[in-house]
């Protein structure tokens, strides 16, 4: 939740005209878990990420390309959209490697995934 304006660029957010962590976090989060996974599994698996932001003023100048940025509820649609990659019995496989705490195992120079 944010008070206030957001302006989305393609490199940058910003919350009220300051510069935010929001996209280097959410593509470093998206990075991490795409190792923990794919290192858990034993294939390559992709994850993209997402912020859902909610607030009150919105200026989408370009959609950054790694990092896909919108309301809650536009999130939540893209995501619906999103054609499926994986087969019904590879869904299953990666919830249950997802589910594993161990899958998550965090780098000591690391906060844990949000």
């Amino acid at each position: 939740n944010l008070t206030g304006k957001v302006w989305v660029g393609p490199k940058s957010v910003l919350h009220n005209r300051r510069r935010t962590d929001f996209l280097p976090k959410a593509s470093a989060d998206a990075s991490l878990a795409s190792q923990q996974l794919s290192t858990a599994a034993g294939r390559p698996v992709e994850v993209r990420g997402v912020l859902a932001i909610l607030a009150d003023d919105w200026t989408i100048k370009q959609r950054p390309a790694d990092v896909h940025v919108a309301a809650p509820r536009g999130a939540r649609d893209w995501i619906l959209k999103q054609p499926a990659t994986l087969r019904p019995h590879e869904v299953i496989e990666l919830a249950g490697v997802a589910s594993r705490p161990s899958t998550w195992r965090v780098p000591s120079d690391r906060a844990p995934l949000r």
